[in-house]
């Protein structure tokens, strides 16, 4: 059975920058990339990354549920 990997897209304008991120991401995901913010809404468009959820996102949208308050 073949396995899928997700998409991942990044955008950055500095080309080291996206090398490092290739390093560690490239093995593991289908990575798209971007130099020109502006562009990649289009870019979003035409190739839809797979969502990223993590633990850091929900924190700092919701600091008081996380800290089991209301």
């Amino acid at each position: 059975m073949t396995e899928t990997r997700l998409k991942r897209l990044m955008a950055d304008d500095t080309k080291t920058n996206i090398g490092i991120l290739l390093d560690v991401f490239d093995s593991d995901y289908t990575m798209r990339v971007g130099t020109d913010g502006a562009a990649m809404p289009e870019s979003v468009k035409r190739n839809l990354p797979d969502p990223v959820a993590s633990a850091g996102s929900f924190i700092n949208r919701h600091p008081q549920k996380a800290a089991g308050t209301k």
